[in-house]
Formats: C-alpha cells, sequence, structure tokens
C-alpha cells in the first residue's frame, strides 16, 4: 500500500510539474479574452497540485492507534447501545431485526462485486443498534470513530 502511495505521489508531482510548465509557458500567454488555454493549463495545475497535496496528508495507521480506537469505540457504542435498549419500543426491535436479516442474508455469500453492499447494510445494522434514545453527541462521536476504524479494514 505503501508502495503504491509512493508511486501515486510521484506521478501526482510530475503532473503539477507538467501541467505548470504548460501554464506559464509563454507560448499559452493569452492573446485574447477568448483564449484560455493558460486559465486551463493554470486550474489543471492548481488541481494536481491539490492531489498531489491530498497524497501527502494520508494519515498513517499503527496498532497502538488501532487498539486506541478500539477501545474508545467499544465505551462510545457500548453506552449507546445502553441508551438504546432502555428506549426502544417495538419499532426499533423490528427495525433492528430487519437490518440484521439483511445483513446476515448478504454475509453468507460475500463476494468482491457485494463489499460495499457489505459495508452499507453492515454500517446500517450498528446504527440501527444505537438508534433510539441515543444523545446526538454520542451519535456523532460514534460516526467519527466508525469512519476512522473502517482504515483498518
Amino acid at each position: 500500500m505503501l508502495e503504491r502511495l509512493a508511486e501515486d505521489l510521484l506521478r501526482a508531482e510530475r503532473a503539477v510539474q507538467a501541467a505548470h510548465e504548460t501554464a506559464t509557458h509563454e507560448e499559452n500567454i493569452a492573446e485574447n479574452k477568448h483564449d484560455t488555454l493558460g486559465f486551463e493549463a493554470s486550474y489543471l495545475a492548481t488541481g494536481q497540485a491539490r492531489r498531489a497535496e491530498a497524497i501527502h496528508r494520508v494519515p498513517l495507521i499503527s496498532i497502538d492507534d488501532l487498539e486506541d480506537l478500539t477501545r474508545l469505540r467499544l465505551r462510545i457504542e457500548v453506552d449507546a447501545l445502553r441508551q438504546s435498549i432502555r428506549s426502544g419500543d417495538a419499532a426499533w426491535r423490528e427495525h433492528l431485526r430487519m437490518a440484521f436479516d439483511e445483513l446476515s442474508a448478504l454475509v453468507q455469500a460475500v463476494r468482491p462485486a457485494q463489499r460495499r453492499q457489505w459495508e452499507q447494510l453492515h454500517a446500517h445494522c450498528h446504527e440501527a443498534l444505537i438508534g433510539v434514545g441515543t444523545l446526538p453527541w454520542t451519535v456523532k462521536v460514534q460516526r467519527m470513530l466508525w469512519r476512522h476504524s473502517e482504515r483498518y479494514r
């Protein structure tokens, strides 16, 4: 994965350089208001620079980070589940059962083509678990931790 990121970064940096050279080349200076080649090259250079910058910002992963994230998720999600159980009614239980059944049906035969669908159903099942009586900040923190934990899949 790191090798692929390094290759992507190298390609992005080369693209930034090429786009910058095109945008600043004397042949691309606008001769009239309808001559947009220089502007287009400038936009391309900006986009390529942003792409290279985004690759630089990819956070590193570590076992310590995963363990810390997992411990925190457990605390938040267990508390949220307790709140849902206390507040849940028959409609909540039915919604939870349906979400679980949908996920279970797909788990029997997950193929690479179904991975995205499984991920959506998996997230939906977790949200159904804490969907009732959970305080808004608890839900926001749980969702943030969920997104960060997905990096480790």
